[in-house]
């Protein structure tokens, strides 16, 4: 596109009865000039105070206030998220597995083995969140509680159980049909089955500070964990029948009550006078098993993972 040249006007100065007539003429060579462009600083003149204490650090190159000055409450509360892996011990209670044959040290078993399960199940990943609230007894040592939702699972590798097998049809377990069956190692035919098992959390936790900064701190912490079994999602083994059944809470087979331990490092941050960020890896174990008896597995779960979070400190 072509702008057409455009002159500006003859302009007069008149000087002792003198007209001096000077001409400037030039041609616009450009609509816009990069001169004209005034690079202004971020306006904090908008949002609540929060926003614009954020703004001011960022124009600033920091997040967090060099100024700040932590506000240690005596109460606190929080929320935390912690995705983690999962997975289980495994063992058989062989005094009520019928059929077992022992030979010296060697027990052998009709159906499913330790072995083959501890050689085929797989890790999965999990999650707990929850609210929490705690109180500061002294400079170091901190007691805090809370609600919590947390899965635990294992994956198995199982196939589609066989209906022209003729126990099919004879088959049973607590009033259940069998769905799926064990996978042999050389069949193409074997998929993954993901079990899982959620339940409400209380922990009852005390944390320790090892080594605190102006803003920060690192502790150690240990919880003992009041669970109940919530939702269950999961194939359960007949060594009767030999087939997977599907089964949900409501059945009997599984512990509605337990406990668990937890033990982690938590790393925190100050980023605010009263808010606290914090990452702490942990690991967690269920003391009791996920089964009642007389069924034979022992299987504990535990995870490890993260927990991310923070605490709002109240007075």
């Amino acid at each position: 596109m072509i702008f057409p040249q455009i002159r500006r006007k003859t302009v007069l100065y008149t000087n002792e009865n003198t007209t001096n007539e000077i001409v400037k003429s030039e041609k616009i060579k450009a609509l816009f000039s990069s001169e004209v462009i005034i690079v202004n600083s971020i306006s904090a003149n908008f949002g609540n105070k929060q926003i614009q204490k954020y703004v001011k650090r960022m124009q600033n190159d920091y997040l967090i206030n060099p100024t700040l000055v932590p506000h240690h409450g005596s109460w606190y509360i929080g929320f935390s998220f912690a995705p983690s892996v999962c997975y289980r011990s495994f063992g058989y209670n062989t005094s009520s597995i019928p059929g077992v044959v022992r030979e010296g040290n060697t027990e052998y078993t009709f159906g499913l083995t330790e072995n083959e399960r501890n050689t085929t199940d797989k890790t999965i990943t999990s999650y707990a969140v929850g609210l929490d609230f705690g109180k500061r007894i002294s400079a170091k040592l901190s007691l805090f509680s809370g609600l919590h939702y947390a899965q635990y699972g294992e994956q198995l590798n199982v196939r589609i159980a066989d209906k022209n097998n003729p126990n099919f049809e004879m088959s049973s377990f607590m009033g259940n049909q069998p769905q799926y069956q064990r996978a042999d190692e050389e069949n193409s035919e074997s998929l993954p089955y993901i079990n899982k098992y959620s339940f409400l959390e209380i922990p009852l936790r005390v944390s320790y500070t090892i080594k605190e900064y102006s803003k920060a701190k690192i502790a150690i912490s240990t919880a003992v964990v009041v669970q109940k079994l919530d939702q269950v999602n999961a194939l359960v083994y007949d060594f009767n029948t030999d087939y997977y059944y599907w089964m949900n809470s409501k059945e009997t087979i599984f512990r509605k009550y337990g406990l668990g331990g937890t033990i982690g490092v938590s790393f925190s941050q100050y980023v605010g006078e009263r808010l606290e960020v914090y990452a702490a890896p942990q690991f967690k174990y269920n003391l009791h098993s996920t089964f009642n008896e007389p069924y034979p597995v022992l299987q504990n779960q535990y995870t490890g993972g993260i927990q991310l979070g923070f605490k709002q400190q109240l007075f």
